[in-house]
């Protein structure tokens, strides 16, 4: 906050500094209502008033892109974007579906393709015919569905197992194991089961 208010109050800042010192802010906000959100730490007020702050810096400056620096305006757009989603997901876990539905459209008017506001806005079901944007897609973004699995891998396993109750390895090896005793076969042989899914 400190940079950027710095930035914004000299006269002779590169405008194009000055954006990233903004990216930075709205980077910093959205990582601290995150964690505050993850460890509890936040309340979801707290979270939204943090990044309605952050938007209130950036809304004036989604609307003159042409004025910077390719590079510089890109980092910024991913900053925005995932400042709308951030604040569509505390929305969405209040139970205030109608906000969480208009941040996750916010962030579609910056990336229309934007894999996370597709799937938050698909798993809010309002049968309303105002999402027909979801109609048309066919696929989500490359990098979201990437970035989702690569986030995923590391708590996939207890994921599966331990939330959603699956138990294909379990049948596959209590099947395995009644076909050998009924051919009166050793069922020590069998130590382990991979589930290749």
């Amino acid at each position: 906050k400190q940079q950027y208010a710095k930035l914004n109050s000299d006269d002779n800042t590169n405008k194009n500094d000055w954006l990233s010192a903004l990216s930075n802010l709205l980077k910093t906000s959205i990582l601290v209502a995150a964690a505050g959100r993850e460890f509890g730490m936040l309340s979801p007020d707290e979270q939204l008033n943090l990044l309605r702050e952050a938007e209130d810096h950036s809304l004036p400056i989604l609307k003159v892109s042409d004025t910077f620096d390719e590079y510089v305006w890109r980092s910024f757009q991913d900053q925005a974007l995932d400042l709308y989603n951030n604040m569509g997901i505390v929305e969405k876990k209040q139970g205030s579906l109608h906000e969480a539905v208009m941040y996750f459209r916010k962030a579609l008017e910056i990336k229309s393709n934007d894999g996370h506001a597709l799937v938050q806005l698909a798993s809010i079901d309002r049968n309303d015919g105002k999402d027909d944007i979801l109609s048309n897609v066919n696929e989500l973004d490359p990098e979201y569905v990437s970035a989702l699995f690569d986030g995923y891998s590391s708590r996939f396993e207890s994921e599966l197992v331990d939330v959603l109750h699956y138990r294909g390895h379990i049948l596959v090896y209590d099947a395995l194991k009644s076909a050998l005793q009924k051919l009166e076969k050793s069922t020590s042989s069998i130590q382990q089961v991979v589930d290749l899914g």
